[in-house]
């Protein structure tokens, strides 16, 4: 479609009346509502050009970009794979706390970047999953308007994951610190309008599958609970030994140093 056809077609009340239209406006400036930035191509002077009008309209970007993919994978120790993450940053080690407070100084208390951000660094402290729902009510009302519309926005966010990965791959188990460091990266850049991919969605899906693990696999879920010093394995409640390598963590006053060399010793 050239840049004749599409202003026409757009405003029909020129449609009979072409010659006017090249005559009177240049599909470069602001009046013709066409605006294409090409002043090397334009030779607009005091009156607009027929090589301009017949010009091919550029395609406009895609409005609902697809989730990004580098071609290279991580895989987990539950045999699930997401796309590699060296590189990103680790929004993750942020002091959620502190970006909360930066918020609020700048915009107020009820900045919503302030609260979901409060939210987060609340769920790191506890491992609550009560903060994660609380921080998706904060979210939808700003980004989607209501849970349907976030539900549906998100479902195309599950079916391109599907294209890539395979069915309910991220259900194989991922740690929830990366779906925490994904959803912070994400809401960042939608804070600042990156158009590359559809940050909303994104930051949602990561919160919604944080939810999942913290409630069918909460092993995963470091936050709030006591983690094997020497593997790194959650340590069930109520319980003092590591269900990975066996260290009794029960005492206060064991080194784990020398647990760590004990287990290398008896693994090698």
């Amino acid at each position: 479609m050239t840049c004749l056809e599409k202003f026409l077609k757009d405003h029909p009340e020129y449609e009979h009346r072409p010659e006017a239209v090249i005559n009177d406006f240049c599909p470069n400036g602001e009046t013709s509502g066409i605006d294409i930035p090409d002043p090397d191509y334009c030779e607009f002077d005091e009156t607009a050009c027929a090589k301009c009008w017949s010009r091919e309209c550029p395609v406009p970007e895609p409005t609902n970009p697809t989730i990004k993919d580098s071609g290279t994978r991580q895989e987990f120790p539950t045999g699930a794979v997401r796309d590699i993450q060296k590189g990103k940053g680790r929004c993750d080690l942020l002091p959620l706390d502190v970006v909360s407070d930066m918020y609020r100084v700048d915009f107020g208390t009820e900045e919503p970047a302030a609260i979901i951000f409060d939210r987060l660094h609340r769920f790191t402290g506890d491992g609550e999953v009560s903060h994660l729902f609380n921080t998706l009510g904060d979210f939808i009302p700003v980004a989607f308007g209501s849970w349907s519309n976030m539900l549906l926005e998100v479902s195309m966010h599950f079916e391109e994951g599907a294209e890539k990965y395979g069915e309910n791959n991220w259900q194989k188990g991922l740690p929830v610190k990366c779906y925490i460091n994904s959803a912070v990266r994400h809401y960042l850049k939608f804070l600042r309008e990156d158009s590359d991919e559809r940050h909303d969605r994104a930051f949602c899906w990561n919160i919604l599958c944080a939810i999942w693990t913290c409630k069918h696999k909460p092993e995963l879920n470091e936050y709030g609970q006591k983690v094997c010093p020497v593997c790194g394995t959650v340590i069930p409640d109520g319980e003092n030994n590591c269900p990975h390598c066996r260290v009794f963590t029960g005492t206060p006053d064991f080194d784990p140093d020398t647990l760590m060399g004990e287990y290398e010793e008896e693994n090698e």
